[in-house]
């Protein structure tokens, strides 16, 4: 059996096409669907309506919390073998969706699955294929006894909690098993459709900034401090530990430019970015060749040319280091800087 976990926060107007796609599957007989009512107004016609389709229930609680802790939330109150996230504006594309992304962990060992999806945009035949990645759980599946062996959680933040996630299980799982841990699939099984009134898409900069920025620094902090409690070596994480230093230089000096941005926004990312450079920046050069270093920066900066047009930078990547390290590490501690920005959050949402 499969637990498909919606994270649903007054989503009526479109959770009826997520269902509709839930019931199509060829194996719904193995499907069990949660909606997990994130502080909202409730699903009960819904599911009443969809009962004779699905196995189905609604759970949540009373304030609106955000994605990650909806999730996590799910997962805590399913019992499953395997899990699946869709979001409750989004569709599972083909009846053979769930069937597919379960089957390489009903056959081997394997720890979680990935697959491609289509992204929809605005007008009626904008579409996009996004290939399979470790950025967002659509399209992915995860075997539960993995995660409960590891004690991979969601985090609450509102932002990049699921890339998180997936680092935790992809470097633990690579970490036991190589790269049979994890398995892509070549086939598209999600589709990501258009919502204008989704604060994922505003696209503003107090939303990109404010909450997107601090929850990637925040969340790969996170993951590879519990991969490290999970036995992975520096070694194993330095590629990815690196990448997310460049990463921070990098947003940091596009945030510069937001004339809009809140001063405890810019503050938030600079001791959120400080904390990590202490933590992980300099531990990880013995295992960084030269080359390696140059290639990464690279590879990064190509990556994030969406956030970059129109950017000059204030910075050079010295001067950033040299900034980093020029105090003492803060002594806020991660929960004083989640509960600042969960506070910034709370007034986007």
């Amino acid at each position: 059996m499969v637990d498909i976990i919606i994270p649903a926060y007054n989503s009526q107007d479109t959770i009826v096409r997520t269902l509709s796609s839930i019931s199509a599957q060829l194996n719904k007989d193995e499907i069990k669907v949660t909606i997990v009512n994130d502080g909202g107004d409730d699903y009960k016609q819904i599911v009443k309506d969809f009962t004779p389709l699905l196995n189905i229930q609604e759970i949540g609680y009373k304030t609106n919390k955000g994605p990650g802790y909806a999730r996590q939330y799910g997962i805590e109150h399913t019992s499953e073998d395997y899990i699946i996230f869709i979001d409750a504006d989004d569709t599972f594309y083909g009846s053979q969706a769930i069937s597919m992304l379960i089957k390489p962990l009903q056959d081997t060992s394997a720890k979680f699955v990935i697959s491609p999806f289509w992204q929809y945009g605005k007008n009626v035949g904008e579409m996009a294929p996004v290939p399979a990645n470790l950025t967002w759980v659509f399209g992915h599946a995860y075997r539960r006894s993995f995660l409960k062996q590891h004690n991979i959680k969601m985090t609450p933040t509102r932002a990049n909690e699921d890339v998180g996630f997936n680092a935790m299980c992809n470097l633990i799982a690579q970490h036991e098993m190589g790269q049979e841990g994890g398995k892509i699939l070549p086939i598209a099984t999600y589709e990501w459709q258009y919502n204008e009134i989704s604060i994922t898409r505003r696209g503003n900069s107090e939303y990109e900034y404010g909450i997107c920025t601090p929850g990637y620094i925040y969340n790969c902090h996170h993951a590879y401090d519990v991969a490290r409690r999970e036995g992975v070596t520096l070694k194993e994480l330095a590629n990815g530990a690196l990448e997310t230093a460049f990463s921070c230089f990098i947003y940091y000096n596009v945030a510069l430019q937001q004339k809009d941005l809140p001063k405890e926004t810019l503050e938030a990312i600079e001791q959120l970015s400080r904390k990590f450079y202490y933590a992980y920046y300099k531990q990880v050069q013995e295992y960084i060749s030269e080359d390696d270093y140059k290639n990464i920066y690279t590879a990064c900066y190509q990556g994030k040319q969406m956030h970059l047009q129109g950017v000059i930078f204030k910075m050079t990547l010295d001067d950033f280091v040299e900034l980093m390290f020029s105090k003492p590490e803060d002594e806020i501690t991660y929960k004083e800087l989640e509960d600042k920005v969960q506070a910034i959050a709370e007034k986007l949402k």
